[in-house]
């Protein structure tokens, strides 16, 4: 008893200290349950957001490639005769676009008219617009009989569109002028020929 009444303030106070110590890295290393359940619904959410994520990008990209492969023929017999249409709209709209060169060139206006259909539009920057074969074959009266000829075409692009018709764009010069064509619409015709349904172009120069 008289060991313990004369321990001194100064020993009890420090071993005080190093309880205190020792208690606070207990709770350091030992967190709550409280806390551990906010850390695993936070691990778990994230984790939900992420499956998420990845089931819409899966679909989306299920979605694209069911697209692409619906516009693809079935089977090599479809892809056989997809490409001889092709072929045909192609080789339909080549000869009829050279049969028009042809016929310009060759000062015969009529003959460059032929190559549209009757209801064809035919659009002039900056002239303006021309609709039926009539008002067309008087544009181009007009134009040979100040002298234009000469007409070549150059950086063709032909795009097929379907069984029957294709879109051709390119830049063209003359004698006297220059331009582009934006929008050559061509369709093929029931005997074979393609013929003009719209012409878009300008003339630059």
């Amino acid at each position: 008893m008289d060991s313990i009444a004369t321990c001194s303030p100064k020993v009890n106070r420090h071993y005080t200290f190093r309880l205190f110590l020792k208690q606070r890295k207990t709770i350091k290393v030992a967190p709550s349950a409280s806390r551990r359940r906010i850390e695993a619904r936070l691990i778990s959410s994230k984790r939900t957001a992420q499956m998420t994520s990845l089931k819409t990008t899966i679909r989306a990209a299920t979605l694209m490639s069911a697209v692409f492969l619906t516009s693809l023929p079935s089977n090599a017999q479809d892809a056989e005769a997809y490409s001889a249409n092709d072929l045909k709209v192609q080789l339909a709209v080549a000869t009829a676009s050279k049969a028009w060169k042809d016929a310009f060139n060759a000062g015969d206006a009529a003959g460059a008219a032929a190559m549209y259909e009757d209801d064809a539009i035919m659009v002039v920057k900056p002239f303006g617009t021309f609709s039926g074969r009539d008002e067309i074959l008087a544009f181009w009266a007009d134009i040979i009989g100040k002298g234009f000829d000469d007409v070549v075409y150059a950086n063709t692009i032909t795009t097929v569109l379907d069984g029957e018709s294709a879109r051709v764009a390119a830049d063209w010069t003359m004698n006297k002028a220059r331009g582009i064509i934006t929008n050559e619409l061509w369709v093929v015709q029931p005997d074979g020929r393609a013929l003009l349904s719209e012409d878009h172009f300008e003339i630059t120069q």
